[in-house]
């Protein structure tokens, strides 16, 4: 066998969030000569992502298995997980491992701010993976640490280069944490997170999945509106993410602060390719914790139709052109059709209101899973059926002596 192949054998045991980050990133063998760092040479081709967007915070995080998705990552998802049970910072006593995050800050300009300069993961002793910027010009690249170092003037001793650098003393300065997978987390400490917030993160992730196809395929995409079908995603998350009750539990709390800088984040990837509307509405939060669960109101207030919206709203014209004239001549009422967003995605009814017969259902019906065009009609065919039907009727509970529904 030959040496190269040994280390890359090597390698893929000793490192595999690693390798596996790399594999996502759409140049497979390529990218694993690359991030092996087996051949430095200047003809070895680089790994690139698709978009500008995806970060170092992002790179880190997914090599340690923070995260899942290549995206943008924003300062405050990271600060989120570096600050929680997920990791520990390191003490300056301690050796760094594979796998452990550093992170670079700078003490002057964003003191006030806990933002991060720089993220990368360590390899070994001497090396460490990263992506320089969000820009889809610079590589996923192995790179020695003290180059890493130098590029960010880190000051060349062990106060400023440390695992906790003493900010006192340094102008730009490091830390370093030893995290574990979310996953594993999650499976951990399961019974301290309601089951509805568990289900929500995992519809987070799936939109994040499509975020990921989405941009890996961008110039393919035939739907230019496709990124308002991720949007239109994020509103019906939030929806349902606004009616959590507050909890005390610390876990629960984590979960919920994830997933709101996960849509500050997804935001900001989708900046970076060129839509600016979601980002406008929750960039405040890009840093920040206060009032974290805002950011699902902000999302909600931005007014989006994506195709699909489009789709079931031809179902619901051509419903009122049907059976808008036939109440009017058999029960002698108009008729509304009402899309309410306090509703439970999953409700629909009917009621009378004067001369007014309304047909209300929740505005994100249409998004679940399960939803076809076909059974979005039988459900408007089912409520009308309460005002078409005939004997036995229902009494209005207000006004016991009026008869109005079957």
């Amino acid at each position: 066998m030959l040496r190269t192949e040994i280390e890359v054998l090597f390698i893929m045991v000793r490192y595999p969030v690693c390798i596996y980050f790399v594999l996502l990133c759409l140049l497979p063998a390529i990218a694993l000569q690359a991030a092996t760092g087996i051949n430095k040479s200047a003809e070895t081709p680089k790994n690139y992502s698709k978009v500008d967007g995806p970060n170092c915070l992002n790179a880190a995080m997914v090599s340690v298995g923070l995260s899942k998705t290549i995206r943008y990552a924003s300062n405050g998802e990271m600060k989120t997980m570096l600050d929680s049970p997920l990791c520990r910072r390191l003490k300056n006593t301690e050796h760094r491992q594979a796998n452990d995050i550093g992170v670079i800050w700078d003490n002057g300009l964003y003191a006030n701010k806990n933002i991060f300069s720089h993220a990368f993961v360590m390899m070994n002793d001497t090396e460490v993976y990263e992506k320089h910027g969000y820009s889809k010009t610079e590589p996923y690249q192995i790179i020695d640490l003290s180059t890493v170092m130098s590029q960010y003037d880190v000051t060349p001793n062990r106060v400023c280069r440390a695992n906790q650098s003493n900010r006192f003393s340094c102008r730009m300065g490091t830390d370093f944490y030893r995290c574990r997978g979310l996953d594993n987390f999650i499976k951990e400490k399961k019974t301290q997170i309601r089951f509805h917030t568990l289900s929500f993160f995992r519809i987070l992730e799936k939109i994040e999945f499509k975020l990921q196809d989405y941009l890996a395929h961008i110039q393919q995409v035939e739907n230019k509106n496709k990124h308002l079908e991720i949007v239109r995603d994020l509103q019906s998350l939030a929806g349902k993410m606004l009616n959590i009750p507050k909890s005390t539990v610390t876990e629960e709390n984590l979960m919920f602060k994830i997933i709101a800088h996960r849509f500050v984040s997804i935001a900001g990837q989708l900046n970076a390719v060129g839509y600016s509307d979601l980002r406008q509405g929750v960039w405040q939060w890009e840093n920040e914790d206060k009032n974290i669960g805002d950011v699902f109101e902000a999302v909600l207030k931005l007014q989006v139709e994506d195709d699909l919206d489009l789709v079931y709203a031809n179902i619901r014209s051509k419903f009122f052109s049907i059976y808008a004239p036939i109440l009017k001549l058999e029960r002698h009422v108009n008729l509304k059709l009402l899309l309410n967003k306090e509703l439970p995605e999953v409700a629909a009814g009917v009621s009378l209101h004067k001369e007014t017969a309304v047909i209300e259902m929740g505005s994100d019906i249409h998004r679940q899973s399960a939803m076809t065009a076909d059974a979005y009609a039988a459900m408007l065919c089912h409520e009308m059926g309460h005002l078409l039907g005939g004997k036995p009727f229902s009494a209005n509970t207000l006004k016991p002596t009026l008869v109005w529904v079957s």
